[in-house]
């Protein structure tokens, strides 16, 4: 029994292709969107790729594609629809039709996992955000070194604009070296204390002991365990030799903070006056980069798979408005006038004896290069019978 028959007359018939071809036109424009939205999805991410670890280009290359084979396949659908207006033109395309049905039923299917696609991105956007961002603080200080002098004006850019600081906050611009070592005086103690020590929150624990470096040329250091730690405005002892300080760059200051910005001893209350860091950190970005950067790049691709799910329907339903016309038209011909009443239906039988005739199909296929069904396999030559019944005399 078919699924979903209609039958149509010669007038609704060619309603109906006319509809069609009007739709696969406007098909022709949906593909033009959506591969507008996966070019502009690429530019969004390729203008900050350097604060992303690994390639995430998949979604828009997906859709890009998509978009394109979806104004081929529109554009050959529309000269097809029209053509069936007339049952001789028909006839030219009677052949191509299923075939195109079929790549464009799959065609249809890939917009829609293009659309989970955008949904499901996140994951793999976030763990490529904390990776980039890490390595882009990392390098910030490396405004004299090829191919990373740019990341200082990166991440400036990017603190300013969207209001953020850090990876996942400004403390965590206190674990990294951000300056330069050419713009400090290593012959001054209070930076070399700090190259030596590193910042400690005045709320952690005190380390029994600190190393110090012993300058004997411009490009060697050496380290050893001095004396116990002199002050208590440290964050940890550091023996790599980097100046780590309870600072931020001027690129953190909250431009609605009433007071000044305090970017330098953020973890010292003594160092400002009525000031306490822990109540007063609105005077510097709270939010990270990372959650900033991930909800805005959230935000776009919800918005374009909203779109590309529209797109998918609206495709389902001219592809569904085709099957119909394809079957009208074929059963149309059986009948042989023109003017007559013909059916259309979706599937000729039900979903489960179409589903059964599918998978006898593939597996008659597959019986086809199986040596073993030849009905002559078993059976021996004459020449094999002469020889076995053949006596070979052996010397005695």
């Amino acid at each position: 029994m078919a699924v979903l028959k209609v039958t149509f007359t010669k007038t609704t018939r060619g309603k109906l292709a006319l509809v069609l071809w009007v739709l696969n036109w406007i098909s022709v424009l949906t593909g033009i969107i959506l591969f507008s939205l996966g070019l502009f999805l690429k530019v969004e991410i390729q203008k900050r790729k350097e604060l992303m670890s690994a390639d995430v280009h998949s979604v828009p290359n997906m859709l890009i594609a998509t978009g394109l084979v979806a104004c081929v396949i529109n554009f050959l659908g529309g000269k097809i629809c029209y053509d069936c207006v007339d049952t001789t033109k028909f006839l030219r395309w009677k052949l191509l039709m299923l075939p195109y049905i079929v790549c464009t039923f799959l065609f249809t299917f890939c917009i829609l996992v293009g659309a989970l696609m955008c949904y499901s991105m996140r994951n793999e956007l976030e763990e490529s955000l904390f990776l980039g961002l890490r390595n882009a603080m990392l390098y910030y200080k490396d405004t004299g070194t090829p191919g990373r002098c740019y990341l200082k004006r990166t991440v400036d850019l990017l603190q300013i604009q969207f209001q953020c600081c850090g990876n996942a906050g400004f403390r965590d611009w206190f674990h990294v070296q951000w300056i330069n070592n050419r713009w400090l005086d290593m012959t001054n103690s209070e930076v070399t204390d700090l190259v030596l020590s590193g910042p400690l929150l005045s709320s952690g624990p005190l380390w029994p002991l600190y190393p110090a470096l012993v300058l004997s040329g411009p490009s060697t250091q050496h380290w050893s365990c001095l004396a116990p730690l002199p002050s208590h405005h440290r964050l940890r002892s550091n023996v790599e030799g980097k100046y780590l300080m309870d600072g931020v760059p001027f690129s953190c200051c909250n431009t609605f903070s009433p007071r000044p910005c305090i970017q330098t001893q953020v973890t010292n209350n003594s160092a400002h006056y009525n000031y306490d860091w822990k109540t007063e950190e609105r005077n510097l970005w709270t939010r990270g980069c990372r959650q900033v950067l991930l909800d805005h790049y959230t935000n776009i691709m919800q918005s374009i798979g909203f779109i590309v799910l529209i797109i998918w329907l609206f495709e389902l339903w001219v592809l569904t408005g085709v099957r119909y016309l394809q079957t009208a038209m074929e059963n149309l011909l059986r009948q042989g006038d023109p003017d007559l009443e013909s059916d259309g239906w979706l599937l000729e039988n039900s979903i489960a004896q179409t589903a059964r005739s599918n998978f006898k199909i593939i597996k008659n296929l597959g019986k086809c290069y199986q040596v073993d069904d030849d009905p002559n396999i078993d059976v021996p030559s004459t020449a094999q019978q002469e020889v076995s019944t053949c006596q070979i005399p052996v010397a005695r």
